[in-house]
């Protein structure tokens, strides 16, 4: 969908830019919000 309606506009490369944009805002928020896993069981994990 998000290709579909960029495509037009910026073409494929801002297609690329658009989606690798998201992903460099969503690692920091991921690193700073995220829980630590390692180490750790599915049974300690899950609500």
């Amino acid at each position: 969908m998000v290709g579909a309606g960029h495509a037009g506009s910026a073409g494929l490369p801002g297609v690329f830019a658009l989606l690798g944009g998201v992903a460099l805002l969503g690692a920091p928020a991921s690193a700073a919000f995220g829980e630590e896993t390692a180490g750790r069981t599915l049974a300690e994990l899950s609500p």
